[in-house]
Order: structure tokens, then C-alpha cells, then sequence
């Protein structure tokens, strides 16, 4: 059962699994959406027009809808779909703010919220089971393995070009990095194009120490797993196949995706918030992108997957046979009792703390809407004390500042 901030010490009545009572909310980016693996849930394969458009992806075979039909015992949770809410193409940003390429998509820690609504249209109640993928998008996943494949054409190489880049963008999203100390409302420096920020500005407060920490916070009960990346490619195979030259491919796992789960796993040790880190790397050992057109035992869409179409977003993605990888690597860790004794959640720094900006109409802008429920359910949380708002509020890009009474004291940061 669940105590405190810890979760289950004993598996949930008649399974194998240890997770607490809870909705399970299945967050993160295109490795936990499923793109790449067609038909998607209504509502989330929208074309790119003006409007709202809709492109997420969320597939019925990505690894949290498949997490029962793998469970011998079919005791592992489904996320009803409103807590499906993993986004291809979702960055950090999207996490605690309107998707800025899915202008649709409301912040997917809205799902955190005890009142948020399911598709039945009840309460959801707390969250007990939390999966995520997040950081892929934020290092540039995407347009290197782009960049890649236009250096094979012309009998080139990509790594050398790509590595100041990628190491920059590593350490944008590490919090333990020296320019990411923890931040406040406002770091007091501007960063520069190349996002080098002074030692100690603070200047990205949406680093991945803050989101584990946030996550916490949001969902104190919970089981919070984060999944790492498989490597993408197995580097016996001709690279003909993958439009990718074997020195690039080497590089992409070791100086990409290795790269980037050792930042995940120094920001989960560093979060300090009892959130666990999943290893997917050994899942696809022998399973990487394979030559073969729909090869069954390749773990990931190849650069030959015909079937994908005009889909080109689904090349590089983990295949259907890729997310019972991932499936089995989260039943795995679920089969054993969570680490207890983490600290109480800490406060999160309220310029990560999200805010629900209400979506703009067709071709709108989101600048000066927010809602006031969330607003001030925000501000009870991080104050504790007895939050009463008042008048009208208005919102400085995403982040909701507007006139509020507090009973004593201030916000943590103000």
C-alpha cells in the first residue's frame, strides 16, 4: 500500500506487479507514442493544416498499450485514452506547456491533476503508474539522423559536423550541468544563439532535474519510470541499407543515444525524487534496425519500411515488435518493488510549475490566456498557504502571473 510519498512495498491484490492504486498516464514523445505504427488513435493523425492541427501519433500497439496483452497474468494497467497523452515530435516544452507543434495539445502534466477528466467524463482520481520518454526531440534526435543520411549521399560524415550541436543541447537539458543551476522565475541572464549560458545563470529552468522533480511533486504516490533510448543500429550490417555509414552509426549510439541516457540517468540520481530509470538498451540487443523490409524481429522501422508512406517521421522509430521491447522492459522493472525511503517531493521551481494557457482559436495566439483554476491550484500547492486570486489574470508567455493573495508568508522563488 501506498505511505507517504512511497509507493507499494507489496504487489497490487491478485498480480505480480508493484504499482500503486492509481490511473496510469502514459506521457513522453514519439518512443512512447508509437509513431512509425499506423492506424493512430482518433483525433491524434490530423493533417498539417492551418487551424489545430493534430499530428501526435499515439498508436494502439505503442508499449503502454500493449503493456497487458504482455503480462502473462493481464494484470498491467491501460491508460484510458485520455491519459495517453505521449506526443512525436514533443520536447520538454511540451510537457508543461501547449505543444507548440500540436496546438491542440494541452500540457501533458495537466493529466496529473486528481480532477482530470477521462473519456467516461468522471474525475480520474490520483495516479498511481507515470511512463515517460522525453529528450530525444530536445538534443535533435531527428535532424541528425537527417543530417546523417545526407552526408552517406554525398560519401561523407556526419559526426564531426553534429557534435558541438548535440553537446550543447545536452547540456540545455542537464541539470546538473553548471549553466542549468537550479532557476528561478527569471535567471537574470540572457542566454545567447548558441544557448551557452553564464555558470549559474539558471537559464533553462525546464532542465530534466526540474521535470523529475515536478513529476514528483505533481504526483507524489506514484511510480515514476523513465524510459531510456535503444541504440538504433547494429553495427555488423551493411549501411546501404540504412542510408547511414557504419562510422555514423557507431557514433549515433554511442555519442547520441548513449550520450543522452547517461544525461537521463545523472538528472533522475540528482532529481533525488525517487524516480526510476529503465534500461532499454539490452531489450534490443540483436532486435536493431535490420536490412530486411519487415523483418519481424527488428526492433525498429527501417529506412526501407515501404509501408510506412509519406509517413517519413516513422523511419528510425521503434517497430510494433520494438514497443514489446519496451513493453517488456517496463513489466520488468514493475515486477520488482519500487526504492523507498526518497525524500519528501520538493517544491518545483514555479517557472517549470504548469500553467494551462487556454488553446487559441482557429489561427489564434496563445499569448495572455491562462486559466485561473489552474492558476490557483498551482499557488496552493507551492505556497500551502490559503490562496485567494482576485481580478483579472494575465500571463507573460506561458507562465501565469496575475494579482493573488497569500495568507502569509510568499512563493518559494519570489
Amino acid at each position: 500500500k501506498v505511505t507517504g510519498v512511497q509507493t507499494c512495498a507489496l504487489p497490487i491484490s491478485g498480480s505480480h506487479l508493484y504499482i500503486p492504486d492509481g490511473r496510469y498516464v502514459a506521457m513522453g514523445d514519439s518512443f512512447s507514442s508509437g509513431e512509425g505504427n499506423p492506424p493512430f488513435l482518433p483525433g491524434t493523425n490530423s493533417p498539417p493544416l492551418p487551424g489545430t492541427p493534430d499530428i501526435c501519433h499515439r498508436s494502439y500497439v505503442a508499449y503502454s498499450q500493449v503493456l497487458q496483452a504482455k503480462d502473462p497474468q493481464n494484470a498491467a494497467p491501460i491508460p484510458d485514452d485520455a491519459d495517453f497523452v505521449a506526443c512525436q515530435g514533443a520536447k520538454i516544452q511540451a510537457l508543461f506547456h501547449y505543444n507548440v507543434d500540436n496546438p491542440s495539445e494541452p500540457p501533458q502534466v495537466d493529466r496529473l491533476n486528481v480532477g482530470a477528466v477521462e473519456s467516461t467524463g468522471q474525475p480520474g482520481g490520483p495516479v498511481g503508474l507515470i511512463t515517460l520518454s522525453i529528450g530525444g526531440n530536445d538534443v535533435g534526435f531527428g535532424p541528425i539522423i537527417q543530417h546523417c543520411l545526407w552526408a552517406n549521399l554525398f560519401a561523407s560524415s556526419c559526426n564531426a559536423s553534429e557534435q558541438h550541436a548535440l553537446d550543447v543541447n545536452l547540456h540545455w537539458i542537464d541539470g546538473t550541468y553548471p549553466g542549468n543551476a537550479p532557476a528561478g522565475p527569471s535567471c537574470g541572464y540572457t542566454c545567447d544563439a548558441t544557448k551557452k549560458c553564464p555558470p549559474g545563470s539558471g537559464c533553462n529552468p525546464e532542465n530534466l532535474v526540474q521535470v523529475y522533480q515536478t513529476l514528483r511533486y505533481l504526483a507524489p504516490h506514484a511510480r515514476i519510470l523513465v524510459l531510456g533510448y535503444p541504440q538504433e543500429f547494429r553495427l555488423n550490417n551493411s549501411p546501404s541499407c540504412k542510408g547511414i555509414s557504419r562510422a555514423d552509426q557507431k557514433w549515433a549510439n554511442t555519442n547520441l543515444t548513449d550520450a543522452l541516457n547517461k544525461v537521463i540517468q545523472a538528472n533522475i540520481q540528482a532529481a533525488n525524487a525517487g524516480i526510476e530509470y529503465v534500461n532499454a538498451v539490452p531489450y534490443f540487443l540483436h532486435h536493431e534496425q535490420e536490412c530486411n523490409v519487415g523483418d519481424p524481429q527488428s526492433g525498429f522501422n527501417g529506412l526501407l519500411n515501404l509501408g510506412l508512406g509519406l509517413d517519413y517521421e516513422g523511419y528510425f522509430h521503434p517497430s510494433k515488435f520494438g514497443h514489446t521491447l519496451l513493453a517488456q522492459a517496463i513489466l520488468d522493472k514493475l515486477s520488482h518493488p519500487a526504492p523507498t525511503g526518497y525524500p519528501s517531493p520538493p517544491s518545483p521551481s514555479p517557472s517549470v510549475t504548469p500553467v494551462s494557457p487556454t488553446p487559441p482559436a482557429s489561427g489564434g495566439s496563445l499569448s495572455g490566456a491562462c486559466s485561473m483554476l489552474t492558476f490557483q491550484n498551482v499557488l496552493t500547492a507551492l505556497g500551502g498557504k490559503d490562496v485567494q486570486p482576485f481580478g483579472n489574470l494575465v500571463c507573460a508567455g506561458s507562465y501565469g502571473m496575475g494579482p493573488f493573495i497569500i495568507g502569509a508568508g510568499h512563493l518559494p522563488g519570489q
